[in-house]
């Protein structure tokens, strides 16, 4: 539970770094429609890309401790429980996706529960309806798109706090793959060197020109 503890705050600060973000540089180019869907675009396919890419990397360096645990568990050796919690596991990335997605898809679930309940004058959004679109700013298109309709608007949030973060576990669960990837190209790399030293070496033990007579 530990690492998936851990595997969710990875998720977490990930997704309050796209928002910052978001917040930062995509408010900057409302005024230009076309320029900001496609950076909108680009930088949520970005984002997703970056936790694959770190979700690849977590999912590796579990999967090559868990082999390391087999040898040594095939040599009788005592694995400690450190070690035995760090090893690759399914759950790590199912529970860890769970609790890093959990804050967000409540947020959404409970403002479009209450989007009518707290409306302020004017018809604008209540502090919750603020927070949520603050939390969700990576996806201010749909704030554009839905402007007028409040409940299509957070009703699209929800999947939102789903789909891009899924990109993590999915990451992950590459690791069994990535290791033995890594460990065909170290044996490819390794015959790639052997054969070398062989050429070399018949270079070397070549017939040698005869020696100038003096």
């Amino acid at each position: 539970m530990k690492q998936a503890l851990k595997f969710a705050g990875s998720l977490l600060i990930n997704q309050l770094t796209m928002m910052v973000i978001a917040m930062v540089f995509l408010t900057q180019t409302l005024g230009n429609d076309w320029l900001f869907y496609i950076l909108t675009v680009v930088f949520l396919a970005g984002s997703a890309y970056m936790l694959y890419l770190s979700g690849c990397q977590r999912g590796e360096r579990a999967a090559t401790l868990s082999a390391s645990i087999e040898h040594q568990r095939s040599e009788g050796r005592a694995i400690s429980a450190i070690d035995e919690s760090q090893q690759f596991q399914m759950k790590t990335a199912i529970y860890g996706y769970i609790f890093g997605v959990l804050p967000a898809l409540l947020l959404a679930v409970v403002t479009f529960l209450t989007r009518d309940m707290f409306i302020m004058e004017g018809g604008t959004d209540n502090w919750l309806g603020v927070i949520t679109r603050i939390v969700f700013s990576p996806y201010l298109p749909l704030t554009v798109i839905f402007q007028a309709n409040r409940a299509m608007l957070y009703a699209m949030y929800i999947p939102c706090a789903l789909i891009v973060p899924l990109a993590m576990p999915i990451g992950y669960m590459q690791g069994p793959r990535l290791r033995q990837k890594k460990l065909v190209m170290i044996e490819h790399g390794k015959k790639r060197k052997m054969r070398n030293l062989k050429v070399n070496k018949r270079r070397n033990n070549g017939p040698k020109p005869p020696k100038m007579e003096v």
